[in-house]
């Protein structure tokens, strides 16, 4: 009843218009209007919907910059390293890492990367050649990122270069973009 009631109240209107429009019915008319509200309705909708997409677009893709910016510092910095200072470099570098993959790479360094390191005096500086973004969302960035690493040891005085490729993948924390695996391709 109340929806009949509300629809009543235009229809004095509608009859106003209708007899501005000529030949137009009440309900010519009547359907007209509710098709253009229908209209400016879905309008409306695809508007947000494109505003929403477009923000989130706008995120991954600022994600996707900060974590390319963030693992060409903290991949160099955590696969360099000399035997002088290894313990205190690794443990530096620990804080660029999160989840399970930290506790992974600890157990690592301190189980086999440190003491090799002490033991065959090995000093190596890595550099990060190129970031591609393989895969990205607002809080989580897979990276190929190709690393050339030059290395010294008590068996080899002369540099060794050698080329890696890696899949990174990175997650934005409350203390910014970390590494939370690396994978050698």
């Amino acid at each position: 009843m109340k929806i009949r009631a509300l629809w009543s109240r235009p229809a004095n209107v509608v009859h106003r218009l209708s007899a501005g429009m000529g030949t137009w019915s009440a309900t010519r008319l009547r359907l007209t209007l509710g098709m253009a509200v229908v209209g400016a309705v879905a309008s409306l909708a695809g508007t947000v919907y494109t505003g929403t997409e477009l923000h989130h677009d706008s995120a991954t893709a600022a994600a996707g910059r900060a974590a390319t910016a963030a693992a060409r510092e903290s991949v160099a910095a955590l696969l360099s390293y000399d035997f002088n200072t290894v313990d205190q470099q690794f443990k530096a570098r620990y804080d660029s890492l999160t989840g399970d993959f930290k506790n992974e790479f600890q157990s690592l360094g301190d189980q086999k990367i440190i003491p090799a390191a002490k033991d065959r005096h090995i000093v190596t500086k890595a550099e990060v050649v190129s970031v591609g973004v393989v895969g990205q969302s607002p809080d989580h960035v897979t990276l190929l990122v190709f690393v050339n690493q030059t290395t010294t040891n008590s068996d080899s005085p002369d540099p060794k270069l050698d080329g890696s490729r890696i899949r990174v993948s990175m997650t934005d924390t409350t203390g910014g973009w970390r590494i939370a695996g690396l994978e050698p391709i």
